[in-house]
């Protein structure tokens, strides 16, 4: 009797078991089934680039693969940027969506998305020999050097060169036509953009490009040069 109880007791437990995979196998196969519509990248997307509909087509996808943050309809692209590169063919999500929306430009959804608060984007005028041949891009990082000529009170005006800033990230890059004129902006802090425009009127601004890594344990620090420390190292 106990072996014919265990065997029924056996017998029931699997019944039990084929019928909950059985359910669980039916519940996947629906989830497959249905059905979500997705908005997918026709176009590679660069980071910080204006999204619009053009970009994009509609697609029904299994619901069971379209991830949760998924953008299903192109009104909630309207005035945001890519955070990163998009590449053809990506379901939209949210997490490819800078934070900045609406009448914010591209500029403004690079400085929310650095993270660095109160943060500035300022420009530079630059020709080929202030910008390193014309080789600044955005990505780079470089050096700020100003060189001015400083009125003194009660003493004769001098001029100095001195790297003000180092490090500094170039977010963007404008060309002017037909010349080797350019503008790159910079993300600095309000105090450092208050001195690069008084450098800027009182001399002219260089800029000097980083390695991509740097070591801060071999920076040099630099103590400027003025005429008199210029004719004390090289005069005769």
């Amino acid at each position: 009797m106990r072996q014919r109880s265990s065997g029924m007791v056996i017998l029931v437990v699997s019944i039990v078991a084929g019928l909950l995979a059985a359910l669980l196998s039916v519940s996947f196969l629906k989830g497959v089934a249905r059905s979500t519509t997705v908005l997918v990248a026709t176009q590679e997307i660069s980071a910080f680039t204006p999204l619009s509909a053009s970009m994009f087509t509609v697609q029904q996808m299994p619901s069971a693969a379209v991830p949760a943050d998924a953008i299903r309809e192109v009104s909630a692209l309207t005035g945001r940027y890519a955070r990163t590169i998009i590449l053809k063919g990506t379901v939209i999500q949210q997490g490819h969506l800078a934070t900045a929306s609406g009448a914010a430009g591209s500029l403004a959804a690079k400085l929310t998305e650095t993270g660095a608060a109160g943060m500035r984007a300022l420009a530079i005028p630059v020709d080929n020999a202030t910008g390193v041949g014309g080789t600044v891009q955005p990505g780079d990082k470089v050096d700020i050097i100003a060189a001015v000529r400083v009125e003194r009170q009660n003493a004769p005006a001098t001029t100095i060169s001195k790297v003000i800033a180092k490090g500094i990230p170039v977010l963007h890059r404008t060309e002017a036509e037909g010349t080797a004129q350019a503008t790159v902006v910079v993300m600095v802090t309000p105090q450092l953009a208050e001195e690069i425009a008084y450098a800027q009127l009182a001399g002219k601004i260089y800029l000097a490009t980083n390695p991509y890594r740097v070591d801060p344990a071999n920076e040099q620090a630099t103590t400027g040069v003025t005429p008199d420390s210029f004719l004390q190292r090289y005069g005769r």
